[in-house]
């Protein structure tokens, strides 16, 4: 998506993200810069010559990723059976962007649609080989993330939301179906008690194909 998503989300153009790269790394100032067409709500993604993508946050909530990608992605890729964005740099604020951003390898490959994937079957089982091998990993002191929490822990959240869609959804009928379904603390996927990795978000569009 390249439309604005949030209210206080920050703009981001090609001639802003020219100038951050000249700035912080002349020595990609060359490289033609693309937009990248993308479902994701976090950042804005762009394509700087044929080997690399520059990932910048739209909000304020993202920025933390920007950090948590270059520490633990070089960590994580050499035990995955398949390949992960390979962190390559971090830019700073400048030119009015007020956050840090990121520079990765370009990951080839295309999101697989539904109808046209040749082998969904094969694609379906390198997805649970991915998933597994990833629950697999030891590496202490990851960061918990919301996806991963107990269900109840989310419960003020969805109030919120509810809330502020009120002009949009039943908001009363909503609430009522969240109070009469309660969230036990015990709901959530965890192994037994200890805590694995998982990939928060397995959609299409975080999908590259090269087959």
């Amino acid at each position: 998506m390249t439309g604005r998503m949030h209210a206080d989300e920050v703009a981001v153009d090609d001639l802003l993200v020219g100038q951050l790269v000249a700035d912080q790394f002349p020595r990609w100032a060359p490289l033609p810069i693309e937009r990248v067409a993308s479902t994701g709500t976090d950042y804005a993604v762009f394509r700087l010559g044929t080997d690399l993508a520059l990932r910048l946050p739209r909000i304020g909530w993202s920025v933390d990723q920007v950090h948590r990608d270059a520490e633990w992605l070089p960590r994580l890729a050499p035990l995955l059976p398949f390949a992960v964005p390979e962190p390559v740099a971090v830019g700073e604020p400048g030119h009015g962007f007020p956050f840090p951003w990121a520079v990765h390898r370009w990951v080839g490959g295309a999101n697989p649609l539904p109808g046209g994937e040749p082998d969904p079957v094969g694609l379906a089982g390198d997805l649970a080989e991915f998933v597994a091998a990833l629950r697999r990993i030891d590496l202490p002191g990851g960061r918990a993330a919301r996806r991963g929490l107990p269900l109840a822990t989310q419960r003020d959240g969805v109030r919120s939301a509810v809330a502020a869609l009120d002009d949009q959804v039943d908001a009363a009928r909503c609430s009522t179906r969240t109070r009469r379904s309660p969230l036990p603390a015990t709901t959530g996927l965890r192994c037994g008690s200890t805590a694995t990795w998982r990939r928060g978000t397995c959609s299409a569009s975080m999908i590259a194909c090269t087959r």
